[in-house]
């Protein structure tokens, strides 16, 4: 022990104790682990999410067909099919980790967004600011928000 510092330890402990106790430090409800775009758009093309959701105007989205795996520039998922309220829409779909990241990654200037017919986020802001998805002719794209309860890879069969 360093005589210097003789009630080190003691403080430490102290510290930790009063750190640790119930309900000090946890995660907040919901909280999920940080999750990479492609990750997200490994287990989406998997189907781990589903194939049924809703879009962020309470319309029901039916994936007909996940599409092809983008690696290149442009939408995450080529000639994808889906079905918004009744219509089968074929086009490409976008996946971002935020809601705002349509317009921060420049998507709603690019033309090689303008194909994309379904926009999907895992994080909505916590102020409960809307955005919405526009692509650089001014088209409206659906959107759908994944439900974070499924990211702990406990989700409904594809």
């Amino acid at each position: 022990m360093n005589p210097d510092y003789p009630n080190e330890a003691g403080r430490y402990r102290t510290f930790r104790s009063a750190v640790f106790q119930a309900g000090v430090v946890g995660e907040k409800e919901g909280f999920s682990p940080a999750y990479t775009e492609m990750e997200i758009q490994a287990r989406w093309f998997g189907g781990e999410f589903g194939r049924t959701f809703e879009t962020t105007d309470g319309e029901p989205v039916e994936i007909v067909q996940f599409g092809h795996w983008n690696h290149s520039a442009g939408p995450d998922f080529t000639e994808a099919a889906v079905k918004i309220g009744g219509e089968v829409l074929t086009g490409a779909i976008e996946i971002d980790l935020e809601a705002a990241s349509w317009e921060s990654h420049g998507h709603s200037g690019s033309p090689d967004f303008e194909a994309v017919v379904l926009h999907v986020f895992l994080h909505s802001p916590e102020s409960g600011q809307r955005f919405f998805t526009r692509t650089v002719n001014h088209k409206s794209v659906p959107q759908v928000q994944i439900d974070p309860q499924l990211l702990s890879g406990v989700g409904p069969a594809p």
